[in-house]
């Protein structure tokens, strides 16, 4: 089995520490310091599963030892949050500005966070909180760092890519794993473009990666199950997509359901398969919701349920896929799972016809011959439909023009329902 002795040793230390911030503990409960660096740990799974009752209460004890603004600020988000606690940000605000007030950056950043999200129109209070912001991360919060690059690069601040990079620059280089996986976006997307751009995301990919960050994992792990700047490795994709589906990857645990479905580096399992594959269908990823109700929908499947395959293609197509769409519009067509409807089926083939998907191009050609849906017969109109979707290689389209071609249409009925029978 694969593994990574990097990682493996990067969590080895992990858990040293941890051995070691305990006993200190044991040693001496009042050790502020090390209780908040232990709380740290549990807070954010650094290494060991996550446990927020474990962190609360460590942070608490340091809190309670000094009034570590640290500690203050710490315990300020999980009460914000309700990590563990009853969530109460008013509780959680008061803490977090003690500490800001104790010159705690950290501090800075969430209440300038604080007031961003809940600004509305309050453009005064908006402005406010991007200084907070701003200022938090020219001292080098590597949180506010990141955040404030995301500014730009998701144009809070007006889209500028370049300013975008360099703060993600400064925030990886000061730890930030969500901004070091953000830097390996944008060279693996071209949108920094440099000669070695896949060897730099994948140098980035990494580095987050081994910062245990879930997106890092997914896409060193998309890196090896491609071949991209390295060399094509199953082994070492299962093994970062199963790291980074542990930590919550949606992505990830798609990516998973191929290699179960398929026995890829590992058992063929196709129970685990549609685990997987549900799961990221419930976590919103659209390919395994469109993947979903394709099995849903096989009536060679084992798991045929026409309401639910309705039900994930409506989903994915919530987000434009167009393949659920068109699939949408064959389910109302035929009556599967929804109330038979060919003017309803017909509204989604437009759709993704017009947005240019070959198979619903050639569905609203059809439409156009059959006359369904309130549609005219319009040969002309339907010979247009067909050759878009012909001249992308349909064979059913390239049929059906041959068709026409070949036996024009004369009013033999007979002849239009043996075509499309």
């Amino acid at each position: 089995m694969y593994r990574d002795s990097v990682y493996d040793e990067i969590l080895q230390k992990v858990n040293e520490e941890v051995t070691q911030y305990e006993r200190k503990l044991e040693i001496d409960p009042t050790d502020a310091a090390t209780a908040y660096r232990l709380s740290l740990i549990y807070k954010d799974g650094l290494g060991v599963t996550k446990d927020y009752e474990k962190a609360y209460q460590l942070v608490l004890q340091s809190y309670d030892t000094d009034q570590n603004p640290l500690a203050a600020n710490v315990l300020g988000t999980m009460y914000y949050n309700g990590m563990y606690v009853e969530k109460n940000q008013e509780q959680g605000l008061q803490l977090m500005q003690y500490a800001h007030q104790q010159g705690n950056i950290a501090a800075t950043f969430n209440i300038g966070i604080h007031l961003l999200v809940n600004a509305d129109s309050d453009t005064a209070q908006e402005a406010q909180g991007l200084e907070m912001v701003r200022t938090a991360a020219e001292k080098g919060n590597h949180f506010a760092q990141f955040a404030y690059g995301g500014f730009y690069d998701d144009g809070r601040m007006g889209q500028d890519y370049t300013i975008a990079f360099e703060w993600y620059q400064r925030a990886a280089d000061s730890g930030s794993s969500g901004a070091a996986a953000n830097l390996g976006f944008m060279y693996r997307n071209g949108v920094i473009e440099v000669d070695d751009a896949d060897d730099k995301a994948l140098e980035y990919f990494r580095r987050s990666a081994y910062m245990h960050n879930a997106h890092g994992m997914y896409n060193l792990g998309s890196m090896y199950d491609n071949g991209i700047s390295v060399e094509e490795n199953q082994a070492v994709a299962f093994y970062w997509f199963t790291k980074a589906a542990s930590k919550g990857s949606a992505n990830a645990t798609y990516a998973l359901y191929r290699y179960y479905s398929e026995g890829i580096y590992t058992d063929y399992d196709p129970e685990l398969a549609m685990e997987v594959l549900e799961q990221a269908a419930a976590s919103g990823v659209t390919a395994a919701q469109r993947d979903l109700g394709n099995i849903l929908s096989d009536e060679d499947s084992e798991y045929l349920d026409y309401e639910k395959a309705a039900y994930w293609f409506e989903q994915a197509a919530e987000e434009d896929d167009l393949i659920s769409i068109n699939n949408l519009g064959w389910m109302y067509e035929n009556g599967f799972g929804v109330e038979q409807d060919y003017a309803t089926a017909l509204n989604y083939f437009y759709k993704a016809a017009e947005a240019g998907y070959a198979v619903a191009q050639c569905n609203v050609g059809r439409y156009y011959i059959e006359q369904r849906g309130g549609m005219p017969k319009d040969i002309e109109h339907a010979k247009q439909w067909l050759q878009l979707s012909a001249d992308q290689g349909y064979e059913r389209a390239i049929q059906l023009l041959e068709e026409l071609r070949d036996k024009p249409p004369s009013g033999d009925s007979g002849f239009w329902k043996k075509l499309f029978s």
